[in-house]
């Protein structure tokens, strides 16, 4: 499953250099380091060696440096460099590194490629911020970071209004309703919130179970270790129509909207990101509005034309049929 990511990055490298290449930068019959795989092609001896296959696996990308760890991912990566080595002979063979097509792509790639580090030199390197920026910037928008009122509740959910009515009576008789929602959901019959967590539904704020509004207002309605004395009838639409659900639940906990303090770290990495792009922006646009000026960019927009839409030629309101049938009948009567 490897196999595309190494074959495609040694096509890549190979014909950008217009020569058989490794995925590394060495030659294919280099020979120095130790030998750890040979190979003969058209009369000429090539290697493959440790020194060679540590490089290029220490210029993966980290995740990618993760696949080829130990023995036998360095025995995979040995495998897939000699392989893909004798398929880039191959095509060296087919001058595929002269076809026009793919030396158009590897030009247009290598001027992405440009382009990019021009903007990592101009921009990205010069993006810099001090902590009272950040501050600032947290003071500004202070409510983007409020955690919502939320509550927890244990909840029973079935179908069934008959089998409801029973498990209510088992907990006004005194079975726990934490014990019935765990059973339940063992049976696989706890079909609601927090069913799949013998009932409980972990913290929800008002915004969440959208198709259970009445449930959601109810359980924020309730005070903490409240239960509903009667079955609860929830109505669900679905494609079908709606279906009744029938529940019982208990509140647990009720957490208030809370503010987030800046220096809670999930905050301030957010507010660092925003300050970053906003900054990136703002230099981007600079620099490119003056290379603008440099260059005396000149637009002629008005000159930039296309072929209207086929509604767009037919009079405002009419359809092109119309159109063409309104313009008949005035040559018509013309004649």
């Amino acid at each position: 499953m490897k196999k595309p990511f190494l074959y495609l990055t040694c096509f890549g490298l190979a014909l950008m250099s217009l020569s058989i290449v490794s995925c590394g930068t060495k030659e294919v019959n280099a020979t120095e380091g130790t030998v750890l795989a040979e190979f003969d092609w058209n009369g000429e001896h090539h290697t493959v060696t440790l020194e060679e296959m540590e490089q290029e696996i220490s210029e993966l990308p980290e995740y990618k440096q993760d696949d080829y760890e130990g023995k036998e991912g360095m025995e995979e990566y040995l495998t897939l460099m000699a392989e893909s080595r004798m398929l880039l002979l191959l095509a060296k063979d087919r001058k595929l590194n002269e076809d026009a097509e793919i030396l158009k792509k590897v030009d247009e790639y290598l001027h992405q490629l440009m382009v990019e580090k021009i903007t990592e030199i101009e921009v990205d390197n010069k993006i810099k911020w001090t902590e009272e920026e950040l501050k600032q910037y947290y003071e500004e928008h202070k409510e983007d970071y409020i955690d919502p009122e939320q509550v927890r509740v244990t909840c029973v959910t079935v179908d069934d209004e008959e089998l409801a009515q029973e498990l209510m009576s088992e907990i006004k008789e005194g079975k726990d309703i934490a014990e019935v929602a765990k059973e339940l959901s063992e049976q696989r019959k706890n079909i609601g919130p927090g069913g799949g967590n013998n009932g409980d539904t972990g913290f929800f704020s008002r915004n969440s179970y959208s198709v259970a509004k009445d449930f959601v207002e109810m359980a924020f309605a309730m005070k903490v270790g409240e239960m509903t004395d009667e079955v609860f009838e929830q109505d669900v639409e679905g494609p079908d129509g709606a279906t009744t659900y029938y529940m019982i639940f208990r509140k647990e906990e009720h957490k208030p909207e809370r503010q987030k303090e800046f220096t809670e770290e999930d905050v301030r990495e957010d507010v660092e990101r925003e300050v970053e792009k906003a900054r990136r922006e703002k230099l981007m646009n600079e620099w490119v509005e003056g290379l603008k000026k440099k260059a005396k960019l000149q637009l002629y927009l008005d000159k930039v034309t296309g072929e209207p839409e086929e509604e767009e030629k037919a009079e405002v309101g009419q359809k092109p049929e119309e159109g063409k049938q309104a313009g008949e009948e005035q040559k018509s009567e013309e004649k």
